[in-house]
């Protein structure tokens, strides 16, 4: 009987690991709004909206996302994204993370995996964006950018 529960117990324990899924996606479709104003903020709506502009895709490198929910893990290439709360990262139809320390010039992203299409939504916005011939801040920028991921094997 002692046997028993330690096998049974292992198998519990050793077959409950969750794998990292690992896809890799590639950008179909960017949309694009600019607005040279000091101060202005732009918003999702502005993205959405008749002053944006269907752009080529700027990133023409594969990205990478991997995730794992038991461990609470979202990566987009490399860089580890969280949510404010477990629940909102992780449900039947959609993942969704955000970098809470912006890492260039202050640039907050947003990512959204559409679980059932494999399709990744990154939102950037940058709020302050600087003239390269006076190196002074100007205006801000909002791009939501398209990409259709498929799995692969191993991480």
């Amino acid at each position: 009987m002692k046997h028993f529960v330690l096998i049974a117990s292992l198998l519990i324990v050793g077959c409950s690991q969750e794998q990292d899924t690992k896809l890799v996606c590639e950008c179909f479709k960017e949309r694009e709004v600019i607005d040279q104003e000091i101060g202005a903020e732009l918003t999702l709506g502005d993205a959405l909206g008749p002053n944006s502009s269907p752009t080529p895709c700027s990133n023409t490198n594969r990205q990478t996302l991997v995730f794992n929910q038991s461990k609470e893990k979202l990566l987009v290439n490399g860089d580890y994204l969280v949510a404010p709360d477990i629940s909102e990262m992780f449900n039947d139809e959609t993942i969704r993370g955000e970098n809470t320390e912006p890492r260039w010039f202050g640039i907050q992203k947003t990512v959204k995996l559409d679980r059932v299409l494999l399709v990744m939504e990154i939102q950037s916005y940058i709020p302050e964006l600087s003239r390269v011939s006076f190196g002074e801040l100007s205006g801000s920028a909002y791009t939501i950018e398209y990409s259709q991921c498929k799995v692969v094997d191993g991480v």
